[in-house]
């Protein structure tokens, strides 16, 4: 939603004027299963232009910077409780949900 919002409100700034740059941002959700579904790892990657700012690690529970302009954005988002929460949320909602769907075309037909 924050990328279409960039990308609507700079095509909306921009019109009329030649475009001086270019901005990707980027968000990557990744789950990790082990144990069968005992043990579920979320890793969600913010990206900007190739590089990336932050990630959320489920094992470590909160937000870490992998570089400097990374480390305002984590210090901020950590100190959000409801913020916080959504992302755990992500665990069932998105990881959860997915892997329903996915083991049909992955583990069940490991053996064919």
């Amino acid at each position: 939603a924050m990328l279409v919002a960039v990308l609507v409100l700079g095509a909306q700034l921009a019109r009329g004027r030649d475009i001086s740059g270019f901005l990707q941002v980027q968000h990557k959700s990744h789950c990790y299963f082990s144990n069968g579904t005992q043990r579920v790892r979320l890793l969600n990657r913010y990206i900007q232009n190739h590089q990336q700012l932050l990630h959320f690690d489920s094992d470590l529970g909160h937000f870490v910077a992998d570089v400097p302009l990374g480390e305002l954005i984590a210090e901020s988002w950590n100190t959000q409780p409801g913020l916080l929460e959504g992302v755990w949320a992500v665990v069932e909602t998105f990881c959860w949900n997915n892997y329903q769907v996915a083991k049909s075309f992955t583990l069940e037909r490991r053996g064919q």
